[in-house]
């Protein structure tokens, strides 16, 4: 510490600019995770007094093989610089990505190769909380499309996440190969099409106004509309899908059986405490049809009838 307040200390005008190879290092500053191997450098304008500093100008950019960022038109007021009380925070974010799969470095899940990532953003703060507002980012590759839109309320933890995506040109046969273990396919399967509204009020995990249709093939035909909830936790919906599967090569794929061509509809419907389960599927010259209620107290099942 210094023999001194820094509260005292006035008169500030600074330029200031740092910078680092690694950004882990900025873990041990401020006690998050900064991921290894990307090299970051910051530059700001600092005015003001001990007690009451604002920071102008600001501009941050990050980079490594895969992401490029930058933060800019930074303004931050810090009252009590000993005490460190941010406020009037706002930035301007944008970020490229090499690919989409590249994110299960950040997030530590799969994501499967649809291509380059681009998106913009402000950042700013309510209170002791950052968000981000104005959202969009694109995904765009040979044939494929992908838009998001929206906002995130509380960036660090993402509740309050509300956005919305729309899609098109998502090669199903990769998706399949990424979703399924050991399944592969040498023809194409078509492409997926839809819109999602990914939320998350309360921390509660949500995918609402789901729609998905796989087109442009004559092996596997397939739609799926409807809403989950929950998605981290005891995870209800309501949801129907129709699907006809006509290539056999593909249902011994998927399935590890061989099956006639077989179609049919199969619907989930959620009523408080209760899950419906209908089904009604024609394999070759095979009708099956089922029902089924699954009795729940969110947390965990508490009986099945079929």
């Amino acid at each position: 510490r210094p023999p001194f307040s820094l509260a005292k200390v006035t008169g500030i005008d600074l330029s200031v600019t740092a910078s680092t190879h690694d950004t882990a290092i900025l873990g041990e500053w401020f006690d998050l995770n900064f991921p290894s191997y990307h090299s970051a450098m910051g530059e700001a304008i600092i005015r003001g007094s001990g007690d009451d500093v604002t920071i102008s100008e600001g501009l941050i950019d990050i980079e490594s093989s895969d992401l490029e960022a930058r933060i800019s038109d930074i303004e931050l007021r810090i009252v009590g610089i000993e005490t460190l009380e941010f406020s009037e925070f706002g930035a301007q974010l944008t970020l490229e990505l090499s690919d989409t799969s590249a994110l299960s470095q950040y997030l530590h899940r799969e994501f499967i190769s649809l291509g380059p990532i681009s998106a913009v953003s402000m950042l700013t703060q309510r209170g002791d909380h950052y968000g981000l507002e104005s959202i969009q980012a694109q995904v765009h590759s040979a044939g494929l499309t992908m838009a998001l839109e929206g906002s995130i309320e509380h960036v660090l933890t993402l509740e309050g996440t509300d956005l919305e995506v729309n899609f098109s040109g998502i090669d199903t046969r990769t998706t399949l190969t990424t979703l399924l273990n050991d399944f592969s396919h040498s023809s194409p399967l078509g492409t997926l099409t839809g819109h999602v509204k990914i939320r998350n009020p309360q921390n509660k995990w949500r995918l609402a106004d789901l729609t998905v249709d796989n087109l442009g093939s004559d092996a596997f035909a397939f739609s799926l509309k409807g809403e989950l909830n929950d998605l981290t936790g005891f995870t209800t919906g309501n949801l129907e899908s129709h699907f006809d599967l006509r290539d056999r090569k593909v249902l011994r794929t998927a399935i590890g059986l061989a099956v006639e061509p077989t179609s049919g509809t199969i619907s989930v419907k959620t009523k408080p405490g209760v899950v419906a389960i209908t089904s009604s599927l024609q394999s070759g010259s095979t009708e099956i049809n089922s029902n089924a209620t699954v009795s729940h107290n969110r947390t965990e099942i508490t009986g099945v009838k079929a």
